[in-house]
C-alpha cells in the first residue's frame, strides 16, 4: 500500500502468499526458540498481533479510497422522491460509483462522458462528480 491515488494491487497480490510464508517460517523459529522462551513467545504474539492490527487499518484506508461509491451510498440514503435522473462522471465511475451501486430500480442513471458545462447537464436531477 501506498499514498499514491492509484494503486494496481493486481499486480503485486501474488507475492503476497511468499512474504506470508517467510513471516510464517520466522514466527515458528522465534516461538521454538529454547533461550529467552518467555520473550520469545511474547514478541511472536506481538508478530501477530501488530499485523491482524495493520490488517485492520489498511482495511480502513483501502474502505475510504472508493469516494465515487460513498457518494452513490449517501445519494441512495438521502433517498430522493419523484423523477431521479444521476449523472456519474468518469472520476467517480473509476473510484467505485459501479453498477453494483446503482441499487433503486426506478432511477436513471448515465454515465455519458465527455459533456460539456452548461445545458448539457440540465436534465439530470443529481450529479456525482469529482
Amino acid at each position: 500500500y501506498s499514498f499514491l491515488p492509484h494503486k494496481e494491487l493486481r499486480f503485486i497480490i501474488y507475492s503476497l502468499p511468499i512474504f506470508n510464508s517467510v513471516a510464517a517460517i520466522g514466527l515458528k523459529h522465534l516461538w521454538n526458540r529454547q533461550s529467552y522462551r518467555l520473550l520469545s513467545r511474547l514478541a511472536s504474539v506481538a508478530c501477530i498481533a501488530a499485523g491482524i492490527a495493520a490488517s485492520m487499518g489498511f482495511l480502513f484506508v483501502s474502505h475510504h479510497n472508493y469516494s465515487g461509491g460513498v457518494a452513490l451510498q449517501r445519494l441512495h440514503a438521502v433517498n430522493p422522491e419523484g423523477h431521479v435522473y444521476v449523472h456519474i462522471c468518469n472520476a467517480a465511475a473509476q473510484s467505485g460509483a459501479s453498477r453494483f451501486g446503482q441499487e433503486n430500480a426506478t432511477w436513471r442513471y448515465s454515465k455519458k462522458e465527455n459533456l460539456p458545462p452548461g445545458e448539457a447537464l440540465l436534465p439530470y436531477t443529481h450529479i456525482i462528480v469529482e
